[in-house]
This record gives structure tokens, C-alpha cells and sequence, in this order.
């Protein structure tokens, strides 16, 4: 999926999710994650199966990220940089020398 176009992408997760896709416009919230949320019209179908739901999922994030422009990335790296440097710092003080 990585080499096709992203407009492709985008089409093709569409094409092979489509009974995810149908029960997801039907959910109460239009920024849903299908996780536990109340008024879920894909969890409270019961026909989704939770394999190909975390599938679905995991390709929308591959292509969020894939579609992110270079600013999003680097604000995104630059939070989880400074999220993960006081545990380094944090670790590297507690060492015994």
C-alpha cells in the first residue's frame, strides 16, 4: 500500500472495509474511534468482527501518518521527544557509578 498513490490508498481502504465504513456514518459522533463510545453504530452492530475492526483501524492510522504533512511530523516528534527526555534524564541520574 506504501508504493501505490495516496488517493489510492485512501479508496482502497474504502473498497474493502465497506460494511466498517457504512456502520461508521452512523455513529453518534463524527470523531468516533469505535472503541467504547456510546451510540457506536459499529460496535453496537455486533457484526463487525474485532479482528477486522483493529485492521481497519490500523490502516486509517497508517494513512494518517502517511498523509501528515512535514510540519504535523515534526510537531509530533518534537511532543514525543519532549514526553520521553525527562524519563532518559530521570533514568540517567538513578544510575549506581
Amino acid at each position: 500500500m506504501r508504493e501505490s498513490k495516496r488517493t489510492e490508498v485512501a479508496f482502497g481502504i474504502n473498497a474493502v472495509f465497506t460494511e466498517i465504513e457504512s456502520k461508521a456514518e452512523g455513529c453518534r459522533y463524527s470523531d468516533c474511534s469505535h472503541e467504547s463510545e456510546a451510540s457506536c453504530a459499529v460496535l453496537e452492530s455486533g457484526e463487525i468482527n474485532s479482528a477486522r475492526l483493529n485492521g481497519w483501524k490500523k490502516l486509517g492510522a497508517v494513512e494518517r501518518r502517511n498523509n501528515a504533512s512535514l510540519a504535523e511530523r515534526r510537531a509530533r516528534d518534537k511532543d514525543f521527544g519532549n514526553m520521553v527526555r525527562p524519563v532518559v534524564h530521570e533514568k540517567k541520574q538513578s544510575r549506581p557509578r
